[in-house]
């Protein structure tokens, strides 16, 4: 964009749309008059939030001290002004008199361990406004003495205190930011906020009467701010004298007041917070003026712009909310190029979820190291402490820790997402009046699950020892205007990706053993996809068949089939690549398919992964969403400390008979001593949880492999009693019988290397994606709403043995958004002639916060009648060389622990004995939130 002087072009809103924006704003103008007194004229039942009328009011002030208030001119005043043509900086700067000599306050509640007060600053004469702000007192505020001052973050929105305090606090506390009282002013007539009416037309406005009285009277407003309010705030409650330490924002109209108060006192505060700002005022006059005003001085400005602000958000008013957005963003371009980017942030929000008080604090938390940063603290700090997706993150570093980039003058982070994905850089800001001390905003995309960063000061890196540092993320909830635009992009990238030449030689080269791939590698519903076969290493007799089809169809086959031709299309490292296209349905949420030589009869070939079918991701989108399964029956009996319950599940509608053998029907869940299932489904963040395949082998002696179990029940029992883990819930999903190597490995496991495994060679495999699918889509929503599981990844864990520590470990590769801790025990790495290693090696994306994985030095000897020391090696080594590779990807110890036991097999034995060590690592993380990192918990019991 370029400047507006020189682009007078501006994209209007016509006046339909105009006219339903202002239909809504009535209505919150209403009520907000109502707040103050008026009655609400909104049409049908009133929605927007009350504030609770403040108590009655003592004296603690006189006249402010010495200091002449500028205030409100009478009606007729105003309209003078706007009869003459006055612009905004002209009635801004136009002088204005009456005083305002009186102030009230009471004392109020507890929050965030401060003090809330409430203020009333009282208006004399006929024309003017009372204004009532609610103050926000941090903790030991009493206790400063005289000389000692905190800083101040001051809102025109007073129904944001309740929302920002917390988060404010937690910066306090954290170190982040020094002491700040808030202060949030609650609503006043619209009139007070703006230079003069919304329209230019009475008409449009005749729900709204009170506007066409006065205009304009922002100027009082602002003089009341900076004449009175801020100088008695800085006498009663020790705020600051300095103009560095003080925040002013609003958001709406009150985001336009305050880029008033930015053009009329730029020297008041050292931050403005804009959000969301009624640029269409008077048909955009207000915009106009400010994007051609001569600025010569700004203080740093925050801009935030919802995508779907308008209203809640559907299909019909996405225009206006386009439009609306395109105004802001044109209001913060014109900024960057008038001041720099150094003092100009612009942050679009794409969540529904995000109210503007959410805003409001990611504003904060980007401007409080600027203008409040903290004094010493440790070396590195992160906020939010839950960073949600689409939202910014602020990294707080301070030189004046870090032994090898102390005395930096610039400081620069290295980021990216999701496994250093779309990899960028970010210039530090050094906080003001604290030398060594840096901030920096990373805005992250919607899609993002974890931020991988690291920092350099040009000559030396602060890389957390080589593993690079890591943010956790929780996923955020989108708006449905930004979900379908989201949706609508991956659908063309996929079929862009189909046809894109290069991503296919670059899967050719990804999967060199592999029989086939698609592109894209996920597939999406309602896009083209391709998939490619290598008919060379079809074990069913398919390399000398000069024909090939491929045969696909969705969900359980009910959808979408398709027979498609496979022809030559390119030859690398000496593999014949075949071809085909085929179509994704909109509703698709599994993939069935097989290779044939399309020929019928005797002299038909199928490839298809022994009767089982092949199968592929696919990604998950608004319309192919699974249901979660219901419990049919279920049982309860007291075991060790808890209880144990067994659930079968109701039978899946819509499934084939082949299919109902391959899916889960039983779960067991035991819960800890003192469980109360009502509580823990009112739970805010519900309880933790650890899911474990194989779950007859889990429990109960009688029920579990060989007759020994892994004793889970009681072991989880003595930990939760002895303190050293949280309360938690133990799920274990039973195996599908003859198909459990089917849902836990990526292939058929083969007879091993040198055939020492000869029984698994006709085992099935391949079904992991589609068993994590289920797992994840089904099982653990169940349990959440069932028995108040939790469902944050850091609250949840997942493991298995055997073919289902395989199974674990690729859940830590692809699932690690979903389980923040894995528990792999004796994998069988063997399996595929130990492909998976490769798989490993070539993984690029997130890995799991921790990993506990164990293994013995008698794998294959202890179960079996014959003892092979180089088998037992080889699988020992196995093991060590996936270590390996984790820690050369950035898991090392403390957050992967590798435990060999000396004589351990491979059985339920071995595996209960090294479970009550395994959990006490895992899971004891649980006692603190994590934020992506090892909560110092976790150090401790590692010492321990």
């Amino acid at each position: 964009l370029v400047p507006l002087a020189a682009s007078p072009h501006l994209p209007l809103l016509d006046m339909a749309s105009l006219a339903v924006v202002q239909s809504r704003l009535r209505a919150q103008l209403s009520c907000a008059a109502e707040r103050n007194g008026a009655p609400c004229r909104a049409a049908g039942p009133c929605t927007t939030p009350r504030i609770p009328k403040a108590m009655p009011l003592t004296t603690f002030g006189g006249a402010v001290r010495g200091r002449t208030l500028v205030a409100h001119p009478t009606a007729r005043r105003t309209r003078a002004l706007s009869r003459r043509g006055l612009t905004v900086r002209q009635a801004l700067t136009t002088e204005l008199s009456t005083r305002i000599p009186v102030t009230t306050v009471e004392a109020g509640e507890e929050l965030a361990g401060g003090h809330v007060h409430v203020v009333r600053f009282e208006r004399q004469g006929r024309a003017g406004v009372d204004l009532v702000a609610r103050i926000w007192t941090p903790p030991g505020h009493a206790e400063l003495v005289d000389g000692e001052s905190v800083g101040l973050i001051l809102l025109n929105n007073g129904e944001d205190l309740a929302q920002l305090v917390p988060v404010v606090a937690g910066l306090m506390q954290g170190g982040l930011a020094r002491s700040a009282v808030i202060a949030a002013i609650d609503p006043v007539e619209p009139d007070f906020y703006c230079p003069y009416l919304p329209a230019e037309t009475k008409e449009d406005l005749t729900a709204a009467p009170r506007w066409d009285e006065t205009e304009g009277g922002v100027k009082a407003y602002l003089g009341m701010i900076v004449e009175q309010v801020v100088p008695q705030l800085q006498s009663e409650f020790k705020v600051s004298m300095e103009s560095d330490d003080l925040i002013y924002g609003g958001s709406g109209l009150g985001g336009v007041n305050a880029l008033c108060m930015a053009m009329a006192y730029p020297e008041a505060f050292a931050s403005i917070l804009i959000d969301s700002p009624a640029f269409w005022l008077a048909e955009r006059r207000f915009l106009q003026e400010v994007c051609d005003a001569e600025l010569t001085s700004a203080p740093i400005i925050h801009v935030s712009m919802g995508q779907s602000d308008s209203a809640k958000t559907t299909e019909e008013n996405a225009e206006i909310d386009k439009l609306l957005v395109e105004n802001v963003s044109m209001f913060a371009d014109v900024l960057s190029k008038k001041f720099g980017d150094e003092r100009v942030r612009y942050l679009l929000d794409e969540l529904a979820e995000k109210s503007t008080p959410d805003r409001l604090v990611e504003a904060a938390m980007c401007m409080l190291p600027h203008t409040l940063a903290a004094e010493g603290g440790t070396m590195l700090h992160t906020f939010p402490k839950k960073p949600v997706s689409g939202r910014s993150v602020y990294i707080v570093f301070s030189a004046n820790h870090c032994e090898s980039m102390m005395g930096a003058s610039t400081v620069t982070v290295h980021y990216g997402f999701n496994g250093w994905q779309d990899a960028s850089t970010v210039q530090m800001h050094e906080c003001l009046g604290s030398p060594g001390v840096f901030v920096a905003a990373i805005s992250v995309p919607s899609d993002a699950l974890e931020v991988n960063y690291a920092l350099t000061d040009g000559s030396h890196w602060e890389n957390n020892d080589g593993c690079n540092y890591r943010i956790r993320l929780r996923e955020g909830k989108a708006s449905l205007a930004s979900e379908l635009e989201k949706e609508k992009r991956m659908i063309e990238d996929a079929n862009r990706t189909a046809y894109d030449d290069q991503y296919a030689r670059a899967m050719a080269r990804k999967n060199p053993g592999a029989l086939f791939f698609t592109a894209p590698e996920k597939l999406v519903p309602g896009a083209t996809a391709r998939v490619y076969m290598d008919k060379m290493r079809s074990l069913a007799g398919l390399a000398s068949s000069s024909r090939v089809n491929f045969v696909c169809g969705f969900n359980d086959w009910a959808v979408g089939n398709q027979t498609i031709d496979l022809k030559p299309d390119f030859n690398l490292d000496g593999i014949d690549w075949w071809v085909g296209e085929f179509e994704v349905p909109e509703t698709a949420v599994d993939i069935n398919f097989s290779f044939t030589n399309g020929v019928e009869g005797d002299g038909a070939i199928w490839d298809n992964n022994d009767d089982n079918d092949f199968s592929v991701p696919i990604k998950k989108m608004a319309k192919n969403r699974r249901v979660p399964r219901e419990i049919e029956e279920m049982s309860s009996a007291p075991h060790g400390a808890g209880t144990l319950h067994i659930c079968k599940l109701k039978r899946k509608e819509g499934i084939s008979r082949r299919l109902r053998w391959k899916i889960e029907r039983i779960v067991r869940v035991w819960t800890p001593p003192g469980y109360d299932m009502e509580a823990a489904k009112s739970s805010a963040d519900g309880i933790p949880v650890l899911y474990l395949n194989d779950g007859k082998n889990l429990f109960e002696d009688w029920l579990a492999h060989e007759g020994v179990s892994w004793n889970a029940g009681y072991t989880a029992s003595a930990l939760v009693e002895e303190g050293k883990v949280p309360p938690f819930i133990l799920v274990g999903i039973d195996s599908p019988g003859p198909f459990r190597s089917l849902s836990y490995l990526p292939f058929p496991p083969g007879c091993g290397v040198g055939g020492f495994r000869p029984d698994a060679e006709r085992w099935p495999g391949g079904g992991v994606a589609a068993y994590m699918e289920r797992l994840t889509e089904e099982i653990v929503p169940m349990i959440t709403s069932e028995f108040g599981g939790a469902s944050d990844p850091s609250r949840l864990a997942f493991g298995g043995a055997s073919f289902g520590g395989v199974c674990a470990i690729y859940a830590g590769m692809h699932y690690s958004h979903v389980f923040g801790a894995i528990l792999a025990e004796s994998p069988s790495l063997w399996s595929g002639n130990a492909r998976f290693l490769e798989d490993m090696r070539r993984h690029e994306g997130m890995l799991p916060d921790r990993m506990f994985m164990g293994v013995g030095t008698r794998e294959y000897s202890a179960t079996r009648p014959e003892e092979s020391g180089e088998l037992d090696h080889l699988l020992l080594q196995y093991a060590i060389e996936a270590k390996d590779i984790l820690e050369s990807k950035g898991m090392q110890y403390p957050r992967l622990a590798f435990q060999i036991e000396e004589g351990g097999g491979h059985h339920e034995g071995a595996w209960s004995w090294r479970l009550k060590g395994a959990l006490e690592y895992l899971l004891n993380p649980w006692f603190e939130d994590s934020d992506g990192g090892l909560p110092s918990s976790t150090n401790r019991q590692l010492e321990h």
